[in-house]
């Protein structure tokens, strides 16, 4: 009677998991929370391309929206940065002049005007969009060498959870074959009812680990796409010597 009774409990957790996931999906889809969203009963697992992942971390840095950020950033930064340097220098001014006084004496000629940055040569100014730019690289080397270490990470993953299915599913057939046969057993007297239970038991044990891996093996998939920025289309940067110092 214990084993039922947890098995009871477990079917009672499960069904509570299963009404809060319905609800936050509604929640996400914009319906109803009694709404019911018909959903596959059979989950179909992806296969992930190693080769194809690998290859997609050559021009992340054209597709991950966040990184395409980063990248115009710094350019837009470098700007600024060069402006700061060209403004240490004296800006000249050449243009006509023309007065009146008050005795109707009149005056014209050219006039030229400097601007002498002697003191800090705007140094302050420079310090500080050098500084920023250098922020905006080590934020882009940052996320771009965290994606592939996650990349990484989660193929090494994938190989685990795809391997440890395949162990559980090979046991599948037998538990279930096990458990089909456990009444008809348990009826003529060949085993007890503890020993069908814990058949039973076994078997639908068995069926959540597979369903278990399943869902971490999708998550996965999911992961690896979010992070190779799968199905987003290559922006077209320019090619300028901005970009170029981004990989230095």
């Amino acid at each position: 009677m214990a084993a039922v009774g947890e098995t009871r409990k477990a079917l009672f957790d499960l069904e509570r998991d299963l009404s809060t996931h319905r609800h936050d999906l509604n929640a996400l889809l914009g319906l109803a929370p009694e709404v019911m969203v018909p959903l596959k009963s059979q989950l179909q697992v992806l296969q992930v391309d190693p080769k194809a992942v690998m290859r997609a971390l050559e021009n992340l840095a054209d597709r991950r929206p966040d990184l395409i950020a980063l990248r115009l950033g710094y350019a837009s930064q470098d700007e600024k940065f060069r402006t700061a340097i060209v403004g240490q220098f004296p800006a000249l001014t050449f243009g006509p002049s023309y007065s009146r006084d008050t005795s109707d004496v009149r005056s014209f000629g050219p006039q030229l005007t400097m601007d002498l940055p002697i003191f800090d040569r705007n140094q302050g100014n420079i310090a500080i969009e050098k500084a920023t730019r250098e922020q905006l690289r080590a934020e882009f080397r940052a996320r771009l060498s965290a994606a592939h270490s996650e990349v990484q990470a989660s193929l090494a993953t994938q190989r685990l959870l795809a391997r440890q299915l395949d162990e559980e599913r090979a046991e599948l057939p037998v538990l279930k074959g096990f458990a089909d046969q456990a009444e008809s057993a348990m009826k003529a007297g060949n085993i007890d009812e503890r020993a069908y239970v814990d058949l039973v038991t076994a078997n639908y044990t068995k069926q959540q680990a597979v369903l278990t891996l399943e869902q971490q093996l999708l998550e996965q998939e999911v992961a690896i796409a979010t992070l190779i920025g799968a199905g987003m289309p290559r922006a077209s940067m320019p090619t300028e010597a901005a970009y170029e110092e981004l990989g230095k």
